[in-house]
């Protein structure tokens, strides 16, 4: 399977399941929804992110072309592991936590008569 494949499986996950992002305001599925899109979003970051991260950093060396005298930094690569075998542990703990703490803010209002 392709990253893009899995990007995209990602992106159609997070439409066909609109109840889980707009949850009534302090439902248990609103507590069980707020990591998984911490979860999501650590995961589009990873697979989709990092690999533009070269072309937009402007000392960033590219996987294609290697380093430079200015390009000096090293690419990320696939789920960054090229910034060793923790890195996507890290992010997607961080993601999840990030999600949780703004979930645990996160309130949606009802418009009346709705």
């Amino acid at each position: 399977m392709r990253r893009r494949d899995v990007v995209a499986a990602f992106g159609l996950a997070a439409l066909a399941r609109p109840g889980l992002s707009q949850p009534s305001a302090g439902s248990p599925r609103q507590e069980a929804a707020t990591p998984l899109i911490g979860f999501v979003h650590g995961s589009f970051v990873l697979l989709a992110g990092m690999s533009l991260l070269p072309g937009l950093h402007p000392r960033m060396a590219s996987e294609q072309h290697g380093p430079t005298p200015t390009r000096q930094l090293e690419p990320p690569g696939f789920l960054a592991l090229n910034y060793g075998r923790r890195t996507p542990v890290s992010v997607l703990l961080a993601h999840l936590v990030y999600g949780s703490i703004l979930g645990a803010f996160y309130r949606v209002r009802r418009q009346p008569g709705g």
